[in-house]
C-alpha cells in the first residue's frame, strides 16, 4: 500500500540521515582534537614568548642603568680639574723605548 511505501521510505531515509549525521560527527571530533591540539600549542608559544619579552626587558633595565653610572662617571671626569695634579719631575717616566729586529 502507498501508507506502508511512504512509512518506510521515511524509515530509510532517517536511517540514512542518522548515519549521515554520525559519520560528520566523528569528523567534528577529529576536527575539534586537532584544534584544541592548535591552541595548545599557540599558549604554549605565548608562554615562551611573554619569557623572551620579560628576558628582553630585565636586560633593557640592565643596559639602562649600565648608561646612567657611566654617563654619572663621564660627568665626573668631565668636571675633574686635571691642572691640579703636577707630575712628578724626580721620577723618570717608564716609558720603554722600542727596538726595531
Amino acid at each position: 500500500s502507498p501508507t506502508t511505501c511512504m512509512a518506510t521510505l521515511n524509515t530509510m531515509r532517517a536511517i540514512l540521515k542518522d548515519a549521515r549525521m554520525r559519520e560528520q560527527a566523528g569528523a567534528i571530533r577529529a576536527t575539534l582534537k586537532q584544534l584544541h591540539r592548535d591552541v595548545e600549542l599557540v599558549v604554549e608559544r605565548v608562554g615562551k614568548l611573554d619569557t623572551h619579552f620579560n628576558q628582553a626587558r630585565a636586560d633593557l633595565d640592565g643596559i639602562g642603568v649600565a648608561a646612567e653610572r657611566a654617563g654619572k662617571r663621564a660627568a665626573r671626569l668631565d668636571n675633574f680639574d686635571f691642572e691640579e695634579i703636577a707630575p712628578e719631575t724626580d721620577v723618570p717616566p717608564r716609558v720603554v723605548p722600542l727596538e726595531k729586529p
